[in-house]
């Protein structure tokens, strides 16, 4: 403890944190630009052969589906998930890279000028290796960074401008099982309940939920009752879907290719059901990646690289989790998948094969149409910046 304290004092004493922008012409309004950004790979890695610039900027029409490419941020590496600030002025990226290229992986952010163009403002250190998974606070007043390498989890405040300030809070997990992948806490992704309040972390290493109080104020965690939650043996729980307003999680697990579906309620947590998001026909190799629900047709989505498919599921009127289909991925390792704000449109991209395809989502059914592919390089994220991208799924 005394150690980490030690740490977090001697970042912020060396102000690693902010690189104050050289543009006067920062946008300190609420207004901004309808945009889509795509989070890359810009390098070769171990699990990827990144080939993108950077982070991939583009307009798009009032229903999502034409994008014409406005910019590229060319200032990072590997800026692998992004997530945009309530009001949209301020994108956040964490740059994936190892001990090969830094001491610690990072996390940047870009604010928007009143021209349009967004340009970094911060950048802090993540206090770990691969952050894979940043999500911004209901608030905007925060953010949560998860380190695949070394078991942090870092809390950031951050100022009206977008700056990102030392970390408030770090948490170091620990964690391991009998499963390869599950040698020690490898924390995947971090999410804020819809009224801000919790914060529940995916540990795949741990094979675990690790669930935290927040405090508003301090940007401090405080152990929840119950503080963990474990998955079946082998699970290795990636990201999930906390359904607004609904007392709904969905975890997506990567290793065994399953859906926890949970309702935790009056402290106490109940693993409704877990069900395989492949078909009983396939034998080879696949990796669950990411899960979305759809509101008004009350569907749930979940990508598998390997099976290269889009799993559809349905609440029925029981609340049972009900396989309805499975839609091809058009492409390779669909890494992340993506519901545009109207509902109408799910983007499936497509990490190995550089392209997202779009669908047509059916309103009452969920039922998914191939509509278009772009060519996209080495995509792994994608986030609109008009606010509603800060919960999942809301």
């Amino acid at each position: 403890m005394k150690s980490q304290l030690f740490f977090f004092f001697l970042i912020s004493l060396l102000s690693f944190s902010c690189e104050p922008s050289t543009d006067l012409s920062i946008n300190h309004t609420n207004t901004m630009s309808d945009l889509v950004a795509v989070g890359t790979y810009t390098r070769k890695e171990g699990h990827v052969n990144g080939k993108a610039p950077g982070i991939l900027l583009y307009k798009h029409d009032e229903n999502y589906r034409n994008w014409e490419p406005t910019d590229t941020l060319t200032d990072i590496v590997n800026p692998s998930y992004l997530t945009f600030s309530p009001d949209g002025a301020t994108l956040f990226a964490v740059s994936e890279i190892g001990p090969d290229v830094d001491t610690t992986g990072f996390v940047y952010s870009y604010h928007q000028t009143v021209t349009g163009k967004f340009v970094r403002v911060s950048k802090q250190p993540t206090i770990g290796h691969a952050p894979c998974h940043v999500r911004t606070h209901p608030s905007g007043r925060w953010i949560i960074v998860s380190n695949y390498v070394g078991g942090v989890v870092a809390v950031y405040p951050v100022s009206a401008d977008g700056k990102i300030s030392p970390p408030s809070t770090i948490l170091t997990l620990t964690g391991s099982t009998q499963h390869p992948r599950q040698e020690s806490s490898h924390p995947h992704s971090a999410s804020f309940s819809d009224n801000g309040e919790e914060v529940v972390i995916c540990d795949l290493g741990a094979n675990a939920l690790w669930w935290y109080d927040f405090n508003l104020e301090t940007g401090s965690l405080t152990p929840h009752e119950p503080r963990s939650i474990f998955l079946q043996k082998g699970a290795g729980p990636r990201h999930m879907q906390i359904v607004p307003n609904t007392g709904k999680w969905f975890i997506m697990n990567e290793l065994d290719n399953t859906i926890s579906y949970l309702t935790p309620k009056n402290n106490k947590t109940e693993v409704r059901a877990t069900i395989s998001t492949l078909p009983d026909s396939f034998s080879g190799t696949s990796y669950g990646a990411d899960i979305r629900f759809h509101g008004p047709s009350a569907s749930i989505y979940a990508s598998n690289r390997g099976h290269n498919s889009i799993a559809h599921f349905q609440l029925d009127k029981a609340e049972e989790l009900k396989p309805i289909a499975h839609y091809s991925s058009g492409g390779e390792f669909p890494r992340h998948i993506r519901i545009s704000p109207n509902q109408n449109t799910l983007f499936s991209a497509n990490q190995n094969s550089d392209t997202i395809l779009m669908y047509d989502i059916e309103s009452n059914s969920g039922k998914l149409t191939q509509l278009m592919s772009m060519e996209v390089l080495t995509p792994v994220c994608i986030a609109f910046s008009n606010g509603k991208d800060v919960f999942e799924g809301k």
